[in-house]
């Protein structure tokens, strides 16, 4: 089987209202996310079809596999959603002077029909048009034969025919690397049970969807990170995904990472519901390892008492995530829940029984060493670059730790001192040159860090103080 690759780049769909049309003035009231979605997938079938035109394929190949792929790749398009609509958008299309303006008007002509007929339902007959022209294209491509293996990738998502399948693709070098270089101190329980999870993960089998470790020992496939703010969640969910997604590509297994975040949440009604349940049947289908994260969960989930009973949406999104995370008790293995929250919320009782299967605790920076690698950690520029001079870091981690600070307070103590000399440079006389930069910059010392100590603990109370003031 021959293979062939194209590769689209957003310089790709510089066609603006060329083929789309001007969607914006027709339909002002339609959300501008909806609007740019359409005007992205349309110009993802021209950008598709030329690239495809390019390999010498014939139409009845090109037409249906650059609809289908820019589906996709653009739109949230579920192929197995009941098909609402019928379309007959490739008919005269056979000829091979064909230009992509007769496809994209007729697809064109039928979005435009799509929401006119019902704008009171306008979001849930969009993503049934996508998922309807998905499902067709399909369709007429299982009816050709064709000896070649194309790849259509975009950003990291690739489309493959004749499989007709999207996978994800993540970069491990670069996806998760925040804190790559910054070494993890505190936290040890917290961060055996997340590490854990993610070596157990790693066992699993993508050709049996099997996970062999687990046929031997169940563990948890949820894991409920609690702690104040400023102890380390971000930094020790973020460094665990980092190191499977690494595993994965050594191991050569497809990594998938999911976050349930704020753009999962919609105020239309049964979307979020939707792009909740996609989630995690990407999951489901095992054909990857997953990572599904819930950051800050008591502001995403809450409890079904707790919700004002005019507000269905809210409850029809618990009751999705109740459904979803039951269903992980038939899972394959192959992917973990990772929730965390600076909040010791009373959640719904069945959310709370499966949060409680396997709760940790960030507990922080533990001892006085800790504090000293968290202030070496955030310093660590300065300190290659020898404008951080300290001799004794000891007395700065006592006095840390006295203070009762973690992670957060030590990175803005770092932040303000990094201010203090940024204030003083004249950037008249740098012209964008490192050694001018570095000739101004002073010195910081001992000192410097011990009264920013100080300064910091006071302006922590003052403006504590002064909030709750306001509160009231």
């Amino acid at each position: 089987m021959n293979n062939q690759a194209i590769e689209i780049k957003k310089t790709d769909l510089n066609y603006k209202d060329i083929y789309s049309g001007n969607i914006h003035s027709w339909f002002p009231n339609l959300r501008k996310e909806r609007t740019e979605e359409f005007i992205e997938f349309i110009n993802g079938i021209v950008a598709i079809r030329k690239k495809l035109y390019e390999t010498k394929k014939p139409i009845c190949l090109i037409d249906p596999l650059s609809t289908y792929a820019s589906a996709l790749l653009f739109t949230k398009a579920d192929i197995d959603t009941k098909q609402l609509f019928y379309f007959n958008i490739y008919e005269g299309q056979r000829e091979k002077d064909k230009t992509s303006t007769t496809l994209v008007d007729k697809i064109r002509n039928s979005f435009i029909r799509t929401i006119k007929n019902d704008p009171l339902d306008i979001e849930q007959r969009i993503d049934s048009f996508y998922s309807s022209i998905t499902s067709f294209s399909k369709l007429e491509l299982e009816k050709l034969e064709d000896n070649t293996r194309i790849e259509i990738t975009y950003k990291n998502k690739i489309v493959i025919y004749p499989q007709l399948e999207q996978t994800i693709k993540i970069n491990p070098t670069s996806k998760f690397s925040k804190f790559r270089e910054e070494k993890v101190v505190g936290n040890k329980n917290a961060i055996n049970s997340i590490m854990t999870l993610m070596n157990i993960l790693s066992f699993y089998n993508i050709e049996k969807k099997e996970n062999a470790f687990l046929d031997i020992i169940p563990f948890s496939k949820i894991i409920t990170l609690l702690g104040a703010a400023g102890t380390g969640k971000t930094m020790i969910t973020t460094k665990a995904i980092d190191y499977l997604a690494n595993k994965c590509a050594g191991l050569n297994k497809p990594f998938i990472f999911l976050p349930v975040n704020a753009d999962t949440k919609s105020e239309y009604k049964s979307l979020s519901e939707r792009q909740l349940k996609r989630t995690f049947d990407i999951a489901y289908k095992g054909d990857a390892i997953n990572i599904i994260l819930i950051e800050e969960v008591d502001t995403k989930i809450f409890s079904r008492n707790n919700i004002d009973n005019k507000n269905s949406a809210e409850q029809s999104f618990t009751g999705a995530f109740l459904e979803a995370i039951e269903g992980t008790d038939k899972y394959l293995g192959n992917f973990g829940i990772i929730i965390t929250s600076n909040r010791r919320t009373n959640p719904d009782k069945g959310i709370k029984r499966r949060f409680m299967e396997n709760v940790v605790y960030a507990t922080g920076l533990e001892k006085i060493k800790d504090h000293i690698t968290v202030f070496k950690n955030k310093l660590k520029k300065g300190i290659e670059n020898n404008y951080v001079q300290i001799k004794h870091w000891k007395q700065i981690g006592e006095q840390s730790k006295y203070n009762k600070f973690q992670g957060g307070d030590i990175k803005n103590i770092c932040l303000r001192i990094n201010k203090g000399i940024i204030s003083k440079l004249n950037f008249d006389k740098i012209h964008n040159n490192p050694i001018k930069i570095l000739e101004q910059l002073a010195i910081i010392k001992d000192k410097d860090i011990l009264y920013e100590i100080k300064q910091y603990k006071a302006d922590s109370l003052k403006f504590s103080k002064d909030f709750l003031n306001e509160a009231k």
